[in-house]
């Protein structure tokens, strides 16, 4: 039916058990997903509104990325940055080798 990023999204916080209902798959596999995203720092973990249990909730920020067309237009605008600044980067990189601190963009 939906990507679980959608279903998500149109369905709010939720638990594990109502996130598997929804999409459609096992507690377990629902639980295991959902723990994966929120050690990724892609899920937030909230109070439950009844505050007895916890939930989890995609943050608005990522909402853009991960729900738009494949992130083209909401990249606009850094690509246009980087485009921008791109001999500044080029300079940080020289620099950043020389000084031996290793690889860091």
């Amino acid at each position: 039916k939906y990507g679980y990023y959608r279903a998500l999204f149109e369905a709010g916080p939720v638990d594990a058990s109502t996130f598997a209902e929804i999409v459609g798959v096992t507690q377990p596999r629902s639980r295991a997903w959902l723990d994966e995203q929120v050690a990724a720092g892609l899920l937030r973990i909230v109070d439950a509104p009844d505050g007895h249990h916890r939930e989890v909730l995609l943050p608005g920020e990522y909402v853009p990325i991960l729900l738009g067309d494949h992130g083209e237009r909401e990249l606009a605008g850094a690509r246009a940055l980087l485009a921008e600044h791109r001999a500044e980067v080029e300079r940080v990189r020289a620099f950043v080798d020389a000084a031996g601190f290793g690889r860091v963009l």
